[in-house]
């Protein structure tokens, strides 16, 4: 998690331009929170797309936004979201190709074990017992990990979730700075436009 907020300077200058009419400096800081706020969802997505082998759909609806109000004048970017299957990363060979030829009725030739790649920088790994089948017992059709060297239980494997990709100490370090950044300048901007519009009154 980070926390971001206004340079002190900048927020004494907006308060004694606007001694006068004191909301307007409110006014200014809610609207730059919540373009913030906007900047820094699309930013999050752009870093943990960077950073992990997955869609940019499937982060894109996880991060969330609060936005901020006169009355509390408080944005917040969060991430909700579950440990996601195996599936939403990088598989090779692709998990579906191999179950339209099972359902197809075709034979499939072992190539050796499945691999996975989770983060982009960090190649495919070999998953020593994945592989792709469809259940008898059950309706799921995918990677499914035997662990054990007897037949059963099989699991379904998960990779990370979003809020934790959105927790990676890379990204957030990439984060803090855009953010503080982006809040100031647009903050500052806020108050150049109502105090060329308002005068300070």
């Amino acid at each position: 998690m980070i926390k971001i907020e206004f340079d002190e300077k900048t927020l004494e200058i907006a308060q004694n331009l606007f001694a006068e009419c004191p909301e307007q400096v409110k006014y200014a800081a809610s609207r730059a929170i919540n373009r913030t706020a906007t900047a820094v969802r699309a930013e999050l997505s752009g870093l943990i797309i960077e950073k992990y082998d997955i869609s940019s759909a499937n982060v894109k609806k996880a991060i969330t936004i609060k936005r901020s109000m006169r009355k509390v004048l408080r944005g917040v970017v969060g991430t909700v979201g579950r440990m996601l299957p195996i599936t939403y990363f990088n598989l090779s060979p692709k998990p579906k190709n191999i179950i339209s030829a099972l359902r197809a009725g075709e034979k499939i030739a072992k190539a050796g074990p499945m691999r996975v790649r989770v983060i982009r920088a960090g190649g495919f790994k070999n998953v020593p017992g994945l592989f792709v089948q469809q259940s008898s017992r059950s309706n799921y059709a995918g990677p499914m990990l035997r662990y054990l060297k007897t037949r059963y239980p099989l699991d379904i494997p998960y990779g990370p979730s979003i809020p934790q990709m959105a927790g990676n100490k890379d990204v957030l370090e990439d984060l803090a700075p855009f953010a503080e950044k982006v809040l100031n300048r647009r903050f500052l901007h806020e108050v150049s436009y109502r105090y060329g519009k308002f005068g300070g009154r």
